[in-house]
């Protein structure tokens, strides 16, 4: 997976973390920095473990975890790349 975007992590923090999205969304497509980014990746960690979760409970059900996998390699590549930027 290649390393997202500006507009690739705001779209993942509007759908994983919409919480936080005015703190993302600054309007000159500049990835945060310091505190807000580090209240990003706060948010966006959790958000990954519950869709880590999602995805163990549906192995342990023998169901299909492709929908929860994708989710949280995605919230995990936003995270790497605002924490990469946030200094």
């Amino acid at each position: 997976m290649s390393r997202p975007t500006y507009s690739d992590a705001h779209k993942i923090v509007e759908r994983f973390a919409p919480v936080v999205l005015p703190l993302f969304a600054d309007g000159w497509e500049r990835f945060p920095t310091g505190q807000t980014a580090d209240a990003i990746i706060y948010e966006l960690t959790v958000q990954q473990g519950y869709w880590e979760r999602a995805q163990q409970h549906a192995i342990d059900r023998g169901a299909d975890d492709t929908g929860a996998r994708e989710n949280a390699q995605l919230i995990a590549s936003a995270i790497a790349e605002i924490a990469r930027r946030r200094d």
